[in-house]
């Protein structure tokens, strides 16, 4: 065939129409469990459930969902049931973060948030690390026994969903059971506390008050209904600094 032109089947990132695609499919799932749109000429994305009295407000795959405590696991569960999605958590939740560990010798990254795959690095982090090796060992928050393999065999969903740490060595070039040896006695010198790394409110009493502390509340639901409406661009910008 020259030039043949064949029917979209799946939206797949970089398709100039990918956003609308998963907008409409994602609106028709979520109508074909009970969740009805509100003002959808002016707020687009945002659902109500009349039964069971909950709000959705959704942002490409990130969904935020209010309302009585006692219907929102019912309300998940009817989402999930026809789009495949994380555990709900609630709203705050800790991003998982990188951390160079000199004393064990490993670079480290921590999972805060739930997942089922081991991890695998990105070309990013192998930019980041350089010298980072491919031994892989995965501590699990759940369990005392470590995980050991090379993240070349990739990363398959093998485990419940887990939280914890997965440890890479520092030097490429020290083999796999040698890391393993040093790292186990390091933990054991260095029993790690499991509430050592949790973030902490700022006390409100302690931050500095700004000069529009008094209207801010006011001048953020400006910005954020103009970017809801207008700028979508600019909602994660606005939410991040508002959460300073």
């Amino acid at each position: 065939y020259r030039d043949p032109v064949c029917p979209l089947r799946l939206a797949l990132y970089g398709h100039p129409d990918a956003g609308g695609i998963w907008e409409k499919h994602c609106e028709t799932q979520l109508k074909s469990v009970g969740w009805i749109p509100i003002l959808p000429e002016i707020w687009q994305s945002v659902f109500y459930h009349p039964e069971l009295e909950l709000m959705l407000v959704v942002y490409v795959d990130d969904f935020k969902m209010a309302g009585p405590t006692k219907n929102m696991a019912q309300g998940w569960k009817d989402i999930n049931s026809v789009i495949d999605m994380d555990p709900p958590e609630a709203l705050g939740r800790r991003e998982d973060f990188w951390e160079v560990d000199f004393e064990a010798g490993a670079v480290v990254r921590h999972h805060v948030y739930p997942r089922k795959k081991l991890y695998v690095p990105t070309e990013d982090d192998v930019l980041a690390f350089p010298m980072m090796g491919t031994s892989r060992v995965t501590e699990f928050d759940s369990k005392e026994e470590l995980h050991v393999d090379d993240f070349n065999q990739g990363g398959e969903a093998k485990f419940d969903w887990w939280t914890g740490r997965t440890y890479f060595p520092l030097d490429r070039e020290i083999p796999v059971e040698d890391f393993t040896y040093a790292l186990a006695s390091y933990k054991k010198k260095n029993p790690r506390s499991k509430t050592a790394r949790i973030a902490k409110p700022v006390d409100p009493d302690k931050e500095p008050t700004g000069k529009l502390a008094g209207i801010a509340s006011r001048i953020l639901m400006k910005v954020l209904f103009a970017a809801r409406v207008a700028r979508w661009d600019l909602l994660r910008a606005t939410q991040a600094l508002a959460s300073r």
